[in-house]
């Protein structure tokens, strides 16, 4: 078995003409990437922990089939629902759509995802916002090194005057999703644990709250040397860096409950106590984020010390030099 310190490099292979997978040094499938123009929104899933047998995400449950892995969706672009493919009456439907990419593998064992985004509706082809965004995964970090992460870079530029929305957590508690999303793998709602860096533990503290960070951490099937006294867990953080415009970053966190017949949910949910956002054209928002995967809970101060690494890294211009592609 490869060990977290020989754990230098990933390599990568196409899936089809629109999927890329990512795998571990040792062949270990990782992550597969989608942006299937069939899809409303780019998607991971699956994503596995390097132990894991089982992936961590969930792909279009009965109860939200628009809830695809991870994944990044804004709620309402000019109240063009960009989230559910069920639009409520008066509303219209929008789309995601991957217009050039280029995946590359670097020198310092990384893969490198780097794409064009045209944000529109699906009805009229109005094109809204255009997103520059860059996906960087890793094999390790110094401080979690039997762990994998992810850099989620996005520059969206408005190209009309437009109004980022969501459903108003201030008049529902489920409300205020839009963002980075992960649905997590429905046996990783038994014994769940959803926490913060604000020391915050449980679905009813964490829910809302502004912090650097938020992990949910869970049992995963699939290990038959694993005991029902002993599971197998994995788990995903998200990291919010100090130059996002919403710094500290609301998070939204559900939870299964506790006879299991809800859902975990984790996301970073830029918009969640705002709930509105005016972008003039030409406007631009850079987010990025660091999505981290690991085997068994992790302590908060390793978190806390890999958000320290995050935190000090530079953002810059995502995917520069690239130019627009037709359709």
């Amino acid at each position: 078995m490869v060990t977290g310190q020989e754990r230098t490099r990933l390599s990568h292979a196409p899936l089809g003409q629109s999927a890329v997978q990512v795998h571990a040094q040792d062949g270990k499938l990782l992550a597969v990437y989608h942006w299937d123009k069939e899809h409303r929104q780019p998607f991971f899933h699956p994503l596995y922990s390097y132990r894991g047998s089982e992936p961590l995400t969930c792909f279009a449950p009965w109860d939200h089939p628009w809830h695809k892995g991870l994944w990044w969706s804004w709620k309402y672009i000019n109240r063009i629902n960009f989230w559910e493919h069920l639009a409520r009456e008066g509303e219209g439907e929008g789309q995601s759509i991957v217009t050039d990419h280029d995946i590359s593998a670097r020198p310092d064992g990384s893969i490198c995802i780097q794409q064009k985004l045209k944000m529109r509706s699906i009805a009229t082809q109005e094109t809204y916002l255009l997103e520059d965004r860059r996906i960087t995964i890793a094999p390790s970090l110094p401080e979690l090194p039997d762990s994998w992460y992810l850099d989620w870079e996005a520059t969206t530029t408005a190209l009309l005057d437009c109004e980022l929305s969501v459903t108003p957590y201030s008049e529902a508690l489920w409300g205020g999703y839009a963002g980075l999303n992960f649905r997590p793998n429905r046996s990783m709602g038994w014994g769940e644990t959803i926490r913060n860096s604000e020391g915050l533990e449980g679905h009813p503290a964490c829910h809302g709250q502004r912090a650097r960070w938020a992990a949910y951490c869970g049992r995963l099937d699939g290990d038959e040397t694993a005991t029902p006294t002993s599971p197998s867990q994995a788990g995903l953080a998200i990291l919010d860096h100090p130059r996002n415009p919403s710094y500290p970053t609301p998070f939204y966190a559900w939870s299964t409950g506790d006879d299991n017949r809800s859902f975990g949910f984790l996301a970073a949910a830029p918009l969640m106590h705002i709930g509105r956002l005016a972008l003039s054209s030409g406007d631009r928002l850079q987010f990025r984020y660091r999505v981290i995967l690991f085997d068994e809970p992790i302590r908060s101060d390793k978190l806390s010390e890999a958000w320290e690494s995050f935190a000090a890294t530079e953002t810059q211009t995502v995917a520069a030099g690239f130019t627009w592609a037709a359709d």
